[in-house]
């Protein structure tokens, strides 16, 4: 198990220090080992998380795909942290001290389930993400760390504060072992954020979203959040459905090509 704790008072932490401690024969330890810790692995890990006001989204979605689980008395709505992947809630009062482990427990086994694929994932675990931006594979940064690319540190400030904590973030160098990871989380959407991804998503036959962008805009993240939730409008239609529905976004796109063309023809002075 992964827990986090936000500033508790020293009979907090020891209390749910002691719990977790007594639960099995496990390492406990309180640093935050993340190079070391393995879900389901020798060790459990109850440790501090100094929640900083600056949101720190790429580390929040890197603790959820290790099953990690935040407990903070200082979050609240308006807290950047409060959608977080990892928050669960206020530190709990003694006697629910045990949902603590029950919690904990669920988020490692999930943890452990996603890790089985092998491929770099990044994002929620405890649940099924609904999106996964499928990245290039790159060895020199397999998690997907935005202090090493420019490009993943635009993807991450643009998603929207309501819909990063709903994403995931995968890469791997073996198609085969990508496609096992998405048959398994068959109900995600798959967003191809490089040509290379869109050639691999692509190969599969799923359907996806183009979200193609070398150097994102602050407002790339609406726009494919935007097209994630046409395509699966699109997707849960039948066949009659989805034929209006294009024809629909066909007329649409003719009206406003033709009243485009008709604004320029009066920009020239051009009259019909």
């Amino acid at each position: 198990m992964f827990i986090l704790l936000d500033r508790p008072t020293p009979e907090e932490f020891t209390r749910i220090y002691d719990h977790i401690n007594e639960l099995d024969d496990k390492i406990i330890g309180s640093e935050l080992d993340t190079e070391a810790y393995v879900p389901n692995g020798p060790e459990h890990i109850v440790g501090e998380l100094l929640l900083t006001d600056e949101p720190e989204r790429w580390k929040h979605l890197w603790l959820a795909s290790l099953g990690a689980r935040l407990y903070s008395n200082r979050i609240d709505e308006n807290h950047w942290a409060f959608n977080s992947p990892i928050y669960v809630g206020p530190i709990p009062v003694a006697d629910k001290t045990r949902k603590i482990a029950v919690d904990g427990a669920f988020a490692e086994g999930r943890a452990s389930y996603f890790r089985q694929f092998g491929v770099n994932y990044v994002g929620r675990a405890n649940v099924d993400p609904q999106n996964i931006f499928v990245l290039d594979n790159k060895k020199g940064n397999p998690l997907h760390d935005p202090a090493k690319d420019a490009s993943l540190e635009a993807l991450y400030a643009s998603l929207p504060d309501d819909w990063w904590q709903l994403c995931g973030f995968v890469s791997t160098a073996n198609i085969n072992k990508l496609e096992a990871f998405f048959e398994a989380v068959s109900n995600v959407i798959p967003i191809a954020f490089t040509t290379g991804a869109k050639a691999k998503i692509g190969f599969f036959g799923f359907d996806y979203v183009d979200g193609i962008a070398p150097n994102p805009d602050p407002n790339y993240g609406v726009r494919v959040r935007d097209a994630v939730n046409r395509l699966s409008y699109k997707l849960s239609l039948t066949p009659e459905q989805l034929e209006a529905y294009e024809q629909a976004e066909e007329d649409q796109k003719l009206e406003h090509e033709r009243r485009t063309a008709l604004a320029r023809k009066r920009a020239l002075g051009i009259t019909e």
